[in-house]
């Protein structure tokens, strides 16, 4: 009887684990360059969407494959630009520190990575789940941030970034 349960452990912690959604370096290699576009994200105290030119660049870092260097410049509120990167993990599993939670190709060619991670959000700090969504292609970079806070089934589109190249 043990060792069933020990063998449907295994079987199972096996099956889950091939299924595990992983990305590669060479999956953001596209994002290479630069790009222009706008931020799009909702204002918590009037709960209306606030649009601004922005632009970005990535670029993969010499010393590790698994970095993505990226600026974010604004033009109207220079003040806000910012350097940073996307780190994928070393299992590929991690876009940052969200789970990934899926990968899959749009119709349109592009690709759509899915990831999660608890957190908190809003101007009181709610514990919430947090989701990045980014859409790639040659042309197209989205990266779009939704949150849902604890004891609510809605998802709130916190902001989107909208990008072309």
């Amino acid at each position: 009887m043990k060792k069933n349960i020990i063998l449907a452990i295994i079987i199972l912690s096996k099956s889950l684990s091939a299924t595990a959604q992983t990305i590669k370096p060479a999956d953001l290699k596209i994002l290479e360059g630069s790009w222009i576009g706008t931020l799009t994200y909702l204002d918590y105290k009037s709960n209306q969407p606030y649009t601004m030119p922005a632009n970005t660049t990535f670029q993969q870092s010499k010393d590790n494959p698994n970095i993505y260097l990226r600026s974010i410049g604004y033009s109207t509120e220079p003040h806000a630009n910012q350097k940073d990167s996307m780190i994928i993990s070393k299992d590929g599993t991690m876009l940052d520190d969200f789970k990934i939670i899926s990968i899959k190709k749009l119709k349109d060619g592009s690709i759509e990575i899915i990831g999660e991670k608890m957190g908190e959000d809003g101007n009181d700090n709610k514990p919430a789940t947090i989701r990045r969504t980014f859409t790639i292609s040659s042309t197209l970079f989205i990266n779009k941030k939704e949150v849902k806070f604890n004891g609510t089934n809605t998802w709130i589109v916190r902001h989107t970034y909208h990008f072309k190249k």
